[in-house]
C-alpha cells in the first residue's frame, strides 16, 4: 500500500506554531495525517490537503517528550478527544479556559478546520490502527509497570497473589498487558478487570473490584509508598512466608510503613509504557 502526503509548509496551516527550523524541515505526517486520510479503491491513501503535519512538535530524539509545553494543549484539545485528560494528568499542565485567550482561539480555528475535513477521532485510531497497544483508562491516576525500588515488577500469579519478578522497564519498550497496573482516581489498584485487595493475613490478592470496600483502596504517597486505606499498612517487597510455594518466591504484601527505613522495599513507581 502506498502512502502519499501532500506536505505543505506548516506555516500555511498554523503560522504561529512554536518550532525550530530543523524540526520544521522534518515534515513527517503522523496522527493528524492518519485521522484525516481518505481511502480509495486503488489502495492509495491520499491525505487531505491540509495534512496537519505539525500541530504539535515532538522531540525527535526523545519521542515521549514534547519540545515546547505550549504545544501540548493544541495537540490535546484538537486531536485527543476524551483522552486529553490523561495528557493533562501526566504533564501537570492545566488548560486555560478563557475563551479570548490567543491559544484557545488558535485551538478553535484548528478544530474547525479539522471538522470541515471530516477527520476521524482519536478513539477510532486506537480501535482501528493502534489496537494492540495499551491505552490507559480515563480514571487512571497512575499507570504502567508497578516497580519496587529493589528492582522487581508486579505480576498476578496463578494463586492470585502478586509476584515480583525481573522486568525490563526499557524506556520505549511495549509492556505486556498482564504487567500493567493502574491506580484509579477512586484509589483502586487495578490489573485488567481485577483489583489488589488486602487480606486479614497481610497477603494481597487479585479479586473482583469493589470500590465501596476500603480493603481495595490505595494511596500513592509523596514518599512513593503504596498505602492501603483499610489497614494503614504499606505494600512491601518480601519473600513469601508460605512454605507450600516455591522457596524464595518474591511477592507484594503489606506491612507497617516504617519498617523499611531507606525505602528499598516499600517505594513504588509506575513505569509508563
Amino acid at each position: 500500500m502506498m502512502i502519499r502526503c501532500n506536505s505543505i509548509e506548516t506555516q500555511h496551516f498554523e503560522p504561529n506554531l512554536q518550532a525550530t527550523p530543523t524540526i520544521l524541515e522534518n515534515r513527517s505526517c503522523s496522527l493528524p495525517s492518519t485521522l484525516c486520510t481518505k481511502y480509495y479503491g486503488s489502495g492509495v491513501i491520499h491525505f487531505c490537503w491540509f495534512c496537519f503535519c505539525r500541530i504539535g512538535i515532538l522531540h525527535l530524539k526523545d519521542p515521549v517528550k514534547i519540545l515546547r509545553q505550549g504545544n501540548i494543549p493544541r495537540i490535546s484539545e484538537v486531536w485527543l478527544g476524551e483522552k486529553k485528560g490523561l495528557v493533562y494528568k501526566s504533564t501537570g499542565i492545566k488548560p486555560n479556559k478563557e475563551p479570548m485567550d490567543y491559544q484557545n482561539q488558535v485551538i478553535a480555528t484548528l478544530q474547525s478546520r479539522k471538522n470541515n475535513k471530516n477527520c476521524k477521532d482519536f478513539d477510532w485510531y486506537l480501535s482501528t490502527v493502534a489496537n494492540k497497544i495499551y491505552t490507559p483508562s480515563l480514571d487512571a491516576q497512575f499507570y504502567g509497570l508497578l516497580k519496587v525500588k529493589s528492582g522487581g515488577c508486579a505480576k498476578i500469579a496463578a494463586d492470585k497473589r502478586v509476584e515480583l519478578t525481573d522486568c525490563n522497564a526499557a524506556q520505549y519498550q511495549l509492556h505486556p498487558f498482564d504487567r500493567i497496573f493502574e491506580l484509579t482516581d477512586a484509589g483502586l489498584l487495578r490489573n485488567g478487570n481485577k483489583c489488589l485487595v488486602v487480606q486479614t493475613n497481610a497477603y494481597v490478592l487479585a479479586q473482583e473490584c469493589n470500590p465501596e470496600d476500603l480493603k481495595h483502596k490505595w494511596q500513592h504517597t509523596p514518599e512513593e509508598n503504596l498505602k492501603n486505606v483499610w489497614s494503614g499498612y504499606c505494600a512491601m517487597h518480601v519473600t513469601d512466608p508460605d512454605k507450600s510455594v516455591s522457596k524464595g518466591r518474591q511477592i507484594f504484601m503489606v506491612q507497617e510503613c516504617t519498617s523499611d527505613k531507606d525505602g528499598a522495599f516499600t517505594n513504588w513507581e509506575f513505569v509508563s509504557p
